[in-house]
């Protein structure tokens, strides 16, 4: 099947820039093993600096489209990867990156006063989860790094000792563990460990700004991949019982089968 690239040129370009390779996979019909472009040619081909190819395909490997190797080699995983696991796209589409930025402002709020309220044993506790949480990334343990990567968050909120905003994060927060914590493979992402270690420390020294700041940028990181994750799900949504067709532009027109059926009986 032809593949006639989209030049990227709009907002969230590194969102954008994976759902084109995502894209480029799919209606190349890649079959898991095989070789993606190199970053040069990619980068050309989308009209964007290597430097924001590089963050689109840390989103696709975090989230199983593919798996960068040594070399900067680029390997098909799955053409689907693994957002067909959430129940209702259309609702995860909506509401995911909503429910993600209310979850930053409410952790922003928390770490900014857990930096004036931590007990000491609670700065033990946050430093032992951060030890483990880093040691099982050592051992790409991924699944045991997702579950002490929550307990860390929850212990954060909780130092806050506010407990409307408490409530709050634990609804939001289990609506999006619902939908994002299916791919702990997303924490293969080495800015992670710089991250949460700038969080822990801000709290340790009582700085409130920092703290904040700390906070924004840990989930500043991560926001593309939800971005991304939510689009690829709409798409997904429509592939099961339908067929493709690929408009002289290049972009994917996808019909319904039943809809298919339809106009062949009329």
């Amino acid at each position: 099947m032809a593949y006639e690239a989209t030049p990227v040129k709009v907002e969230s370009l590194i969102t954008k820039a994976a759902d084109e390779i995502r894209r480029f996979i799919d209606l190349r019909e890649m079959v898991p093993g095989a070789t993606l472009p190199p970053e040069t040619q990619l980068a050309t081909m989308l009209g964007i600096s290597r430097n924001s190819l590089r963050e689109a395909l840390r989103i696709l490997d975090s989230l199983g489209f593919i798996e960068k190797r040594a070399g900067k080699q680029a390997i098909v995983r799955s053409r689907l990867g693994l957002v067909r696991r959430v129940a209702d796209p259309a609702n995860v589409l909506e509401g995911l990156p909503v429910a993600y930025e209310a979850r930053m402002l409410i952790e922003h709020k928390c770490a900014e006063l857990a930096a004036g309220r931590v007990q000491d044993q609670e700065l033990l506790n946050l430093s032992n989860l951060l030890d483990a949480f880093e040691k099982e990334l050592d051992q790409r343990r991924y699944e045991a790094a997702s579950q002490i990567h929550r307990q860390f968050h929850d212990s954060l909120v909780l130092a806050a000792k506010n407990p409307l905003l408490s409530q709050i994060y634990a609804g939001i927060a289990a609506a999006i563990t619902e939908q994002t914590d299916v791919v702990p493979e997303s924490l293969k992402d080495r800015r992670l460990r710089s991250v949460h270690r700038a969080i822990y420390e801000a709290i340790r020294d009582r700085s409130t700004s920092r703290a904040g700041i700390a906070v924004r940028e840990h989930f500043r990181a991560n926001r593309p991949r939800v971005e991304f994750r939510a689009h690829a799900q709409q798409q997904n949504a429509l592939l099961p019982g339908s067929s493709a067709k690929v408009k002289p532009s290049g972009r994917a027109e996808v019909e319904s089968s039943g809809r298919a059926r339809a106009g062949r009986r009329s």
